[in-house]
Formats: structure tokens, C-alpha cells, sequence
């Protein structure tokens, strides 16, 4: 089968997979007289967001897997909830040949997964194996602190990243102002160096959902430009 052949086909399946046509694109998929890695994965990433056991079935079919195959499996688990499943693949990759260690997204696929489900132990301690923390460790890991109202460490995670974000310090000022620390919130607001909207409507939106009116609407006066976001989070 050309190559050309087989590239369109593996777009028809995943956009039939994009508008729920499962079957349709499982049919495509079977007709196909070859197939390379990136059909079998995009079949697998359709399963994925509809069958659980089914996709477990297929990823055992493939003829190999690679970081897509594996994260596909990995954030299906976690994404449902599934940690002992998850973890349990993520332990196993090296028995199948692939050198983890070096995939960042893997480790921080889990990571995400174990701060969703509040487990900010095991949280902590998947950030500290990994081997090369990448901007997404490092805020995954300050969100989970700041969401679990742990301010104090996410401010000494905040000091020590190499760099940060808008996720950063959005992540910084919803937990401050979630956990009813105004004033920090105010503080670290007024010392960056610049704002933009998205900044802006993140402490307004906090400030609103604490219930500190007058901050919100000083927040919301001082705007140089207001969105539907911003008139929004006054409203609510």
C-alpha cells in the first residue's frame, strides 16, 4: 500500500473518531491492507476516549508500541480515574522495553494523575523520581500544593522553578486567594514585572469566588481592556 494511501486513511480514521463515528473508523482501519505505527495509534487514541477495556484489548495487538502508544493507555487510565491501573503500566514499560526514564511526558501524565486524584504524597514523590523536570512537572507539581491549599510549599516550589508562566502564577494566585490569603495574592500580583488579561482575570475571578468584592471591582477598574471573561467573574 503507498505511503500516501496509507497517511490518508489514518486521517479519515481520526476524523471520524473526532466526530464519535467509531465504527466507521474501526471499518477503515480493517479494510486497510497495511498499516503503520501512527494508524494503529490514532485507532487506539478513538478507543481510548470510548472504551476502556476495549482499548486495553487493542494496545495488546499492536505490533509495537512507542511513547504515543503507551501515553495514549496511560492518560486513558488516569483520565477515568483508574490510578492501580496506571501505575501498573507505567511500572511495567520497562519490562517492554522502552527506557521511561528519558519520556517526561510519562512521568508527568502520572503526576497529573495522582495530584487529580488528591494523593499529593505520591504526588511528591513521582515529581522528586523524575529524572528531567520540564515546565509542566514543575507546574503540575505547584498546582497540586496550591489546589490542596499546601501554600507554603508551593511558594518555595514557585522560588526555585527555572521558569515560569502564565500557569505558574496563575496557579499562585488562585491558591492564595482560594485559601483566603488576599493579601499575598495582591502582593505577588503587584511585583510582576508585567500583567496580562488572562493574569488579571484570574485574581479578578479569585477575588470574586472568595467573596472580596472590593478587590475584585479594583481589580476589574484598573483593566486597560475588559473581555467577557472579565465581566463574567464581577458578575458571578
Amino acid at each position: 500500500m503507498p505511503e500516501k494511501d496509507i497517511v490518508c486513511c489514518t486521517s479519515i480514521i481520526a476524523a471520524f473518531a473526532r466526530v464519535g463515528n467509531f465504527s466507521r473508523a474501526h471499518h477503515i482501519f480493517e479494510e486497510m491492507p497495511q498499516r503503520d505505527l501512527v494508524a494503529w495509534n490514532s485507532m487506539l487514541a478513538a478507543f481510548a476516549g470510548e472504551d476502556v477495556e476495549f482499548a486495553r484489548e487493542f494496545f495488546e495487538k499492536l505490533p509495537e508500541w512507542n511513547l504515543v502508544s503507551w501515553n495514549l493507555l496511560l492518560d486513558m487510565y488516569a483520565q477515568n480515574g483508574d490510578l492501580i491501573s496506571a501505575l501498573r503500566l507505567f511500572e511495567a514499560m520497562p519490562e517492554r522495553n522502552l527506557i521511561y526514564e528519558a519520556n517526561t511526558v510519562l512521568w508527568n501524565s502520572m503526576l497529573a494523575a495522582l495530584a487529580r486524584d488528591g494523593k499529593l504524597a505520591e504526588a511528591k514523590d513521582m515529581f522528586d523520581e523524575i529524572p528531567q523536570w520540564n515546565l509542566v512537572s514543575w507546574n503540575s507539581m505547584l498546582a497540586a500544593f496550591a489546589q490542596h491549599g499546601d501554600m507554603a510549599r508551593a511558594k518555595d516550589l514557585f522560588d526555585r522553578m527555572p521558569e515560569k508562566n502564565v500557569v505558574s502564577v496563575n496557579a499562585m494566585l488562585t491558591g492564595y486567594t482560594q485559601n483566603g490569603l488576599l493579601e499575598n495574592a495582591k502582593e505577588m500580583f503587584a511585583k510582576l514585572p508585567e500583567v496580562n488579561l488572562v493574569q488579571c482575570n484570574a485574581l479578578l475571578a479569585s477575588y470574586a469566588q472568595a467573596g472580596s468584592v472590593e478587590n475584585a471591582k479594583q481589580v476589574f477598574d484598573e483593566l486597560p481592556c475588559k473581555d467577557l471573561v472579565s465581566w463574567n467573574s464581577l458578575l458571578a
